[in-house]
């Protein structure tokens, strides 16, 4: 019968350094040798002789959480404009809005935008950091991206932070249709 291996506490697999064998404990009918371990993050874990030996078990499971984390992309990677919860902030979705009107035929409002002629300025379509840039943050809740002069696109000078009645106020002037 083959002499069990002596593991002494302190001894380093991965990240998880051994404190103390624990009771043996029973994996696919067999018994096995389990030991109570330290992760260099703080944390403790239980893991089995034969997982530290040949490298299954590397840590308390921080390790894999740092792998996975580093593999997606950070949710603010182009920006700075998400939230923790990785929901969008109102400036960032003012300007998704404002190029969807003026680039997507399918928008419901395409045709009173872009279907007019409309545009939204090159640098301000390819960088919403630019475009915050220009405009600035939105000083408080309520008001609106409102374009100036009603005739020109979305650019730089051009646009303002408004209320909806100054955004009312500003508006291209009535036609009344002709048989009404």
């Amino acid at each position: 019968m083959p002499r069990p291996l002596l593991i002494e506490a302190g001894r380093r697999f991965g990240r998880l350094i051994t404190l103390s064998e624990l009771p043996r404990g029973r994996r696919g009918g067999a018994s096995v040798r389990r030991f109570l371990c330290q992760c260099d993050c703080g944390s403790m874990a239980e893991a089995a002789l034969t997982d530290l030996r040949v490298g299954d078990t590397k840590s308390c499971g921080c390790l894999d959480r740092e792998v996975k984390k580093a593999a997606r992309p950070p949710l603010n990677l182009t920006h700075g404009c998400s939230r923790h919860d990785g929901t969008k902030l109102p400036e960032y979705m003012i300007w998704q809005a404002m190029k969807d009107r003026c680039l997507n035929p399918r928008n419901k409002f395409y045709s009173y935008y872009g279907g007019r002629g409309i545009q939204v300025c090159q640098e301000w379509q390819n960088s919403f950091q630019v475009f915050l840039a220009h405009i600035g943050r939105r000083p408080a809740r309520g008001l609106q991206l409102d374009r100036i002069d009603n005739s020109r696109g979305y650019q730089p000078g051009n646009v303002r932070w408004a209320t909806k009645a100054e955004q009312m106020a500003n508006r291209r002037p009535y036609r009344k249709r002709s048989g009404s």
